[in-house]
């Protein structure tokens, strides 16, 4: 657990100086590697993997059409989005990184919070608690991975002291409740809730 949101926070600080170098995205890149190995060596992922194979290969072309059909779509809309988020930060004369924390960001979790709501539904809170691990975690990945595509250091103006602190604190919150009783309680939660309507808040009237 602990070093799954080390690897959440890593971008959070390596980010401090306003710039992202490409050692630094290579770095996030192994540490995720990293995680993935340990969580590979005790849960062996893989060879419930291979356990399964025989069953999904009449399906793979079925499966295979769906990747690259949905592949296609993100990506349109990904750029419709980039665009639509420029096109707002220069009507409202705020910056683009504003936009993405405060309304893009939600967008793109959409996934998450749905699957965290049936997961809650049926019963299964661990499955909400490691798809929220999980899709942070690959956060830290797709960064490191994009500033290499990129070709060059990434700088991010916009970001501050005070939007890391709130981070850090919110994640250092969130370990010690789920670590309390294995479980985030409803009052744990509310808690949670209001640190990220601080970060929002602090990010509208102070951008």
């Amino acid at each position: 657990m602990i070093f799954a949101l080390l690897v959440v926070a890593a971008p959070v600080f390596l980010i401090a100086d306003n710039v992202l170098t490409r050692t630094e995205s290579v770095f996030l890149i192994l540490i995720y590697v990293i995680l993935f190995y340990f969580i590979e060596k005790k849960k062996g992922l893989l060879e419930v993997n291979k356990e399964k194979k025989h069953l999904k290969e009449k399906h793979l072309l079925e499966e295979s059409l769906e990747f690259i059909l949905a592949t296609v779509i993100t990506f349109l809309a990904s750029r419709f989005i980039v665009n639509t988020t420029v096109d707002l930060a220069e009507y409202f004369k705020v910056s683009s990184f504003m936009i993405s924390v405060v309304f893009l960001s939600i967008g793109t979790n959409i996934p998450e919070i749905s699957l965290a709501i049936r997961s809650i539904l049926m019963g299964k809170k661990e499955v909400a608690l490691g798809d929220y691990l999980g899709s942070a975690a690959a956060n830290t990945l797709f960064f490191g991975i994009f500033t290499l595509l990129n070709g060059a250091r990434i700088n991010i103006s916009s970001y501050s002291l005070r939007t890391l602190i709130i981070t850090l604190f919110g994640l250092g919150v969130f370990y010690l409740f789920s670590q309390s009783k294995k479980e985030i309680s409803q009052k744990e939660g509310k808690v949670l809730l209001l640190i990220y309507l601080l970060f929002i808040v602090s990010q509208i009237l102070f951008p």
